[in-house]
């Protein structure tokens, strides 16, 4: 288990900075203790001091740090304490390798990781050339160039690899396309239940729990309502605040799953504070913006409600939803309920289906 110091900005966002302690908590790193700077890209000597201090003090082996730092900032840290400098986007990287249980997860993790440190090894490059900084693992300026070099030959390697799965990821939408039936994403944020709605709507028993994303790579499986409605439904990997994007573009064959679909079922905890559960939707908005699917015909299946206790705040949930038209996703429907039901289940998706252009 590692050990470290937090370091944020005083405006880094609370929830941001809640989020990013829990990444580091199923990453397997433990924040001893936080440090809050005021302008990240003009960082003090006298910040890193107090940095160094922390370290030194708590016997930390780490430094997270949240708000996005320029290179050369995160090599002056590095140099400043003499301890590894590690961003959320590592940090995020981190927990998907743990949960990576297939070759294509694991592909787009080394693609995404040598995305994100090529600008720092460039970094590198330059200081070594102008003897600043030692080179790579301390091997000079001939190490550091010959590193770069290789993480570029990989990047376009694996880039080849993620191409031809994502075809064939392709041809099988194609293939469930010909048959006429409805596909529908399940999304949402991590821990919010969107594999234990996927397990009760199939019957299956895909892994859950409270790491987050435990699902890296969409599952899809036909299921059927009544004896006269069938669908395909996908379980998706789970959204992140500010997704940076490097870990869209290597995770880009998955996401195409919500692209390629009919409609979504967005998965919302309802037992989370109503200020952080709009904060979510209108980030979900800007991600489906982005997989140009804000237009798909969308239902919001508020789960957990037996932990809502609280008229106010069910009241809440409930103004939210009938004000949906505030949001650019095209909200069609809202659903209150249990992802554990299959009552509750069902009748979400069959709400859904009706949005829908198919014949039943």
């Amino acid at each position: 288990m590692r050990k470290a110091v937090l370091v944020y900005t005083r405006k880094s966002l609370n929830y941001i900075v809640d989020e990013l302690k829990t990444l580091c908590k199923a990453a397997g790193i433990n924040i001893e203790c936080t440090v809050v700077i005021k302008e990240p890209k003009r960082l003090s000597e006298e910040k890193i001091k107090e940095i160094k201090k922390c370290i030194e003090e708590k016997y930390l082996d780490t430094v997270v740090i949240e708000p996005e730092l320029p290179p050369s900032t995160i090599l002056r840290i590095e140099k400043g304490t003499g301890k590894e400098v590690i961003d959320r986007t590592h940090v995020i990287l981190m927990v998907f390798e743990k949960n990576a249980g297939s070759a294509e997860a694991k592909l787009q993790i080394q693609m995404a990781r040598l995305r994100h440190v090529l600008p720092l090894l460039r970094e590198r490059v330059n200081l070594a050339k102008r003897g600043e900084m030692p080179g790579f693992m301390a091997g000079g300026l001939i190490a550091t160039e010959k590193y770069y070099r290789h993480a570029q030959r990989m990047i376009k390697s694996l880039q080849k690899r993620l191409t031809e799965i994502s075809n064939r990821r392709a041809l099988l939408r194609n293939q469930r396309k010909n048959l006429n039936i409805p596909v529908i994403s399940v999304v949402g944020f991590a821990n919010a239940g969107k594999t234990t709605f996927f397990n009760t709507a199939t019957g299956l028993s895909k892994e859950t729990g409270l790491v987050p994303f435990t699902t890296l790579n969409p599952k899809a499986y036909r299921v059927k309502l009544g004896t006269e409605r069938e669908l395909i439904l996908i379980d998706t990997v789970g959204f992140v605040f500010n997704a940076p994007p490097e870990i869209i573009e290597a995770f880009k064959s998955t996401l195409e799953e919500i692209s390629d679909s009919d409609g979504i079922i967005m998965i919302v905890d309802a037992s989370e504070q109503i200020d952080y559960i709009h904060l979510k939707l209108k980030e979900a908005e800007k991600i489906l913006n982005r997989l140009n699917s804000s237009h798909k015909p969308t239902l919001i299946f508020f789960n957990k409600m037996d932990l809502v206790t609280n008229e106010n705040h069910l009241s809440s949930l409930r103004e939210l939803c009938n004000n949906k038209d505030k949001f650019m996703i095209s909200i069609s429907e809202c659903e209150f309920g249990s992802a554990f039901s299959i009552e509750d289940v069902e009748k979400a998706l069959n709400k859904i289906i009706n949005k829908l252009t198919f014949p039943e």
